[in-house]
């Protein structure tokens, strides 16, 4: 794709004050980029930096007036979710593939706007937001690449126990064509070579690139847990390509480089396996406690103590910040403010 058919997908400011109602903090962490023509309406699209987060420009949407920066006027500004950005790949290059799905298409500033209204009908439904799992009653991780939106609103529908079988809200709706959308986007960006994904082959080990028409096939599926690509065989999820990283495109790169899986890194890839599933469990752990507004919130440090008796030597302190982080990050402002700045401590708390 052109320059210009990649701009023609960025929003109004208009249209991205009303898809994202903290527009001015989301500029500000950077999760959306603004672009403009810089002098005249026949200029390039260019990156608009100095943007980010200004009140001035916040206050302005609604104009269709140039923008003053430096004693120029910008016109035509579009703002990008990070997927749809002429920079898309700078932002993928250097991710796992699992990363990438949950920085940009389940954290998306949109998706994430919608987020508290989800949780409310199904607080199970939050785990999507801290790491990636699919709406399920079950601690499913699997997401198809060419899944639609009624897909993934039937998912919302079925993961509510107490109203089986019952239609998906608007915002559930909603929610679910944005997903769709980023799913698209970003299996786009593969197919079209904007960003290159290279794995393991788990049928001989060999580490290479994975063929641009991978990316349009039907039964494909993401483990967001372990970054393989799989394909579902007799209801089961088999990988075909293990631990799919990204890379900006036109590197050199060895187009097969065998990996002899020997018999003695096993015992190291199996602590590895057991340090992931520690993190998994403290995240889960966590959010189970933080999202529930009867529990008296505790310090980190109280956090750390519990959690370090839970999982002695296979958590380090980095790690568990890290799962607190992740968590604090789902949650509404009312929760998140509780845990931040927790009380005088009860001698006593449950766990």
């Amino acid at each position: 794709m052109s320059i210009e058919q990649i701009y023609a997908e960025g929003w109004s400011p208009a249209e991205a004050a009303g898809r994202v109602p903290d527009l001015k903090g989301w500029l500000a962490k950077k999760l959306l980029e603004v672009w403009g023509r810089v002098g005249s309406n026949a200029a390039e699209p260019t990156l608009i930096p100095s943007l980010g987060g200004s009140d001035f420009f916040v206050s302005n949407v609604h104009t269709t007036d140039p923008i003053m920066i430096r004693g120029l006027p910008v016109f035509d500004l579009r703002i990008f979710p990070i997927l749809y950005s002429p920079r898309a790949a700078d932002y993928l290059n250097g991710l796992s593939l699992a990363d990438a799905f949950r920085d940009y298409v389940v954290r998306d500033c949109e998706i994430r706007s919608m987020s508290g209204r989800i949780m409310e009908l199904c607080p199970r439904n939050g785990l999507i937001f801290l790491d990636g799992r699919f709406p399920s009653i079950e601690n499913c991780f699997h997401w198809p690449l060419k899944i639609t939106s009624a897909e993934i609103a039937s998912a919302f529908v079925n993961s509510r126990l107490d109203l089986p079988g019952s239609e998906p809200s608007v915002v559930e709706n909603a929610a679910s064509c944005v997903l769709a959308a980023r799913v698209w986007a970003l299996t786009d960006r593969l197919a079209w070579g904007h960003i290159a994904a290279f794995g393991t082959f788990a049928d001989n080990g060999t580490e290479g690139p994975i063929g641009l028409g991978q990316w349009r096939r039907q039964n494909i599926w993401l483990d967001v847990r372990n970054s393989d690509l799989c394909e579902l065989r007799d209801g089961r999820y088999v990988a075909i390509w293990t631990g799919v990283h990204l890379r900006l495109p036109n590197r050199h790169v060895p187009q097969s480089v065998v990996r002899h899986l020997l018999a003695e890194p096993t015992k190291a890839r199996k602590q590895i396996q057991t340090k992931d599933n520690c993190r998994r469990q403290c995240t889960d752990w966590l959010y189970s406690i933080m999202v529930d507004p009867t529990f008296i919130p505790r310090s980190n440090e109280g956090l750390w103590a519990k959690a370090t008796s839970k999982w002695p030597d296979k958590l380090s302190r980095r790690e568990f910040n890290k799962c607190r982080a992740d968590v604090l990050a789902t949650l509404d402002e009312n929760q998140r403010y509780r845990w931040e700045r927790p009380g005088p401590k009860p001698k006593s708390l449950r766990f």
